[in-house]
């Protein structure tokens, strides 16, 4: 439990929220990546790789940020 009286994964998740409606409404666009795109280890944690860029630009591309 957190000083807030939640679990941390709760406040975690309310904070995500929160920054996600913030940037909407200042007109910011936010791009969330899932570490299930990355190479990772079975305690979700990233293992750094030089994939990691095609990753991150493919979503762009999708999204039409950048060019592929």
């Amino acid at each position: 439990m957190t000083v807030s009286g939640v679990t941390r994964g709760e406040q975690r998740r309310r904070y995500d929220e929160r920054r996600r409606e913030v940037l909407r409404e200042q007109g910011i666009a936010l791009l969330e990546l899932d570490y299930v795109s990355f190479k990772h280890t079975p305690r979700k944690r990233l293992q750094r790789v030089p994939d990691d860029e095609a990753v991150i630009r493919a979503r762009l591309a999708a999204l039409g940020i950048i060019a592929e």
